[in-house]
């Protein structure tokens, strides 16, 4: 049979973990159980001590997440003005170690400061045995101070930026800060909260996400749009992020993966002039991370984001970059968003007849990405076979490249341009015109060049 308990004293050790509340809420004290092994224990009476000031007793949990009801024994309790008593016992000793019950506990709604109350064990009797003073406490932590995580009793821009160099590795946070970042109520710390934050700060509302219960304003949806990215050895290349279809979109975060032996990352660059968010990223080898917040939601918008990448004097073939672990607002997690294709060509213009199907009209098509550096795509449709003339000018109307000066039969076209001018020399940043002229068929389009 089970070896007598008494022989083993202080080998069982109870703890009660500290616990985070807001006032008027419910609370589970987790009380814990260590030291069982061989010890024989088949029976555990105690009281839970409480300031009824602050805490009134609702429940005790005996369920299958407690070593307890994992042995199929039975218990009672029995709520008072300041504590409830708790009697458990069954047939199977207890061993190892893990939750021996859990108490749920009701929080005035009353308190308006932050403060903290104690639970205590009294009256504890293992089998037979009576332990005096068994100095087992724990704290109830009252009127959380959500968003506060640098903890100078203020919410504060300064915040939301120490969530996202959290986020990003610049920064370690306590067990502490990591509950108080996580002001969605989701469990999880994302650039969401960030954003929740900013939004507090400016007075958009006046309690979080976590001490309403209400996510329904959380769900967002997007569009992120990547185009191709093409170029030669040597040159800078930008993958542009492009926005459409978006609502409530309050927080994005991914992940751009890349071959290092064909892309050597340089630089994020904002060039947003409608959307303002707060910018954090991880780098490694062959991936970055990005995490963006905004107080307002953003709006659909080309371009806001590149991610610029010289070409490797060395690289020798196409190669693929993977947009990953995309994450709007706190939506669930894309683990493969999209596969880019990268296509390596030769320095200058690359004249390509992407298509010989008869298209309709005469169409000249934005450049993309725009804006750009060194490299963009220009793409155009001829219905037939035509003299064509296809040029760049700066603002002021002076000649910088022509592209195409000959006749091209029918089809759909796709040229690059690589920011040189006719001399081959690289022409500085700015916005610059691309003209077509065919027959009776013109169009002008405008693009950006950054260096």
């Amino acid at each position: 049979g089970a070896l007598p308990f008494n022989k083993f004293p202080g080998l069982v050790k109870l703890s009660i973990d500290t616990t985070f509340v807001d006032p008027g809420k419910t609370v589970t004290i987790q009380v814990n159980i260590s030291g069982l092994d061989e010890v024989g224990l088949v029976a555990v009476q105690f009281d839970l001590l409480f300031d009824n000031t602050f805490l009134t007793g609702l429940d005790v949990n005996v369920d299958e997440s407690t070593l307890p009801g994992q042995a199929n024994w039975s218990s009672e309790f029995n709520v008072f003005n300041n504590k409830i008593s708790i009697a458990m016992a069954g047939v199977t000793p207890l061993s190892g170690s893990g939750i021996l019950t859990k108490i749920k506990l009701q929080v005035a709604n009353n308190i308006v400061a932050e403060t903290s109350t104690q639970v205590s064990v009294d009256s504890l009797i293992l089998n037979e045995e009576l332990i005096l003073d068994p100095d087992i406490t724990g704290v109830v932590m009252i009127g959380i101070p959500w968003g506060d995580v640098s903890r100078n009793g203020e919410v504060q821009a300064f915040d939301a930026s120490l969530i996202l160099q959290y986020l990003s590795g610049l920064r370690q946070f306590s067990d502490f800060q990591k509950l108080l970042s996580d002001v969605s109520g989701n469990n999880e710390i994302t650039a969401l909260d960030a954003s929740l934050v900013l939004q507090f700060v400016v007075n958009k509302f006046n309690l979080f996400p976590v001490q309403t219960d209400s996510t329904e304003n959380l769900i967002a949806s997007t569009i992120l749009n990547i185009p191709e990215l093409h170029g030669a050895p040597g040159e800078e290349v930008l993958l542009a992020f492009s926005l459409s279809g978006s609502e409530n979109l309050l927080s994005i975060e991914f992940t751009i993966n890349y071959d290092p032996n064909i892309l050597i990352f340089q630089e994020i660059v904002n060039l947003s002039d409608k959307n303002d968010f707060a910018i954090a990223q991880n780098t490694g080898e062959d991936f970055i991370r990005l995490w963006m917040a905004s107080t307002n939601a953003f709006v659909d918008e080309d371009s806001f984001l590149i991610a610029k990448f010289k070409i490797s004097d060395e690289a020798s073939s196409n190669s693929t970059i993977t947009v990953s672990d995309l994450r709007y607002n706190e939506n669930d997690v894309i683990n493969t968003y999209q596969q880019i294709q990268f296509k390596l060509t030769t320095t200058g213009v690359d004249e390509n007849l992407v298509s010989n199907e008869i298209p309709i009209d005469y169409t000249l098509s934005q450049n993309f990405p725009n804006p750009f550096n060194p490299e963009t795509t220009i793409r155009f449709q001829l219905p037939k076979t035509s003299d064509t003339i296809l040029r760049i000018f700066d603002v002021l109307g002076k000649e910088i490249k022509t592209l195409v000066d000959k006749e091209l039969q029918a089809g759909s076209y796709s040229m690059s341009w690589n920011g040189k001018d006719n001399q081959g020399i690289p022409v500085s940043s700015g916005n610059y015109i691309y003209k077509i002229q065919t027959g009776s068929f013109s169009q002008i389009r405008k693009m950006t060049l950054i260096r």
